[in-house]
């Protein structure tokens, strides 16, 4: 074997080593976005801000937008790592859940190797 087979090899042999024996971590495309707070409760007219971290270029929707017709809140923006959700009416009797979730992709490197990977993160927002 050539010195270069020999290296591509070791290194190969190496990660597999890693891998299938030290439970070395690897990071998912499942893994997951962390929205602060988790959870929050809110009236008519009230406001609240929520973070996004653990990503990039994030972009927030709401469980049922309706196209963007706001049913009982509306976000402030929908892209950046941080939103304010504004309720916007009372629910009659009982209360609702809204989910808030965020998405976050990330670009790989270089034109040619371009891949990009979702991760999500969800928020309960509850109407009282």
């Amino acid at each position: 074997m050539k010195n270069s087979q020999i290296i591509f090899f070791a290194v190969g042999l190496a990660v597999f080593a890693c891998l299938a024996f030290t439970g070395c971590e690897t990071e998912s495309a499942d893994s997951k976005i962390t929205i602060t707070p988790e959870s929050a409760t809110i009236q008519k007219g009230e406001s609240i801000e929520f973070t996004a971290s653990g990503g990039v270029k994030y972009t927030w929707s709401l469980e049922d937008d309706n196209q963007g017709t706001a049913t009982y809140g509306h976000l402030s923006t929908r892209t950046g790592n941080k939103t304010v959700y504004t309720s916007i009416v009372n629910p009659d009797s009982d209360t609702v859940v809204r989910i808030l979730t965020v998405k976050s992709t990330i670009e790989g490197m270089g034109e040619t190797n371009s891949t990009s990977q979702g991760r999500t993160g969800q928020a309960y927002i509850t109407h009282l």
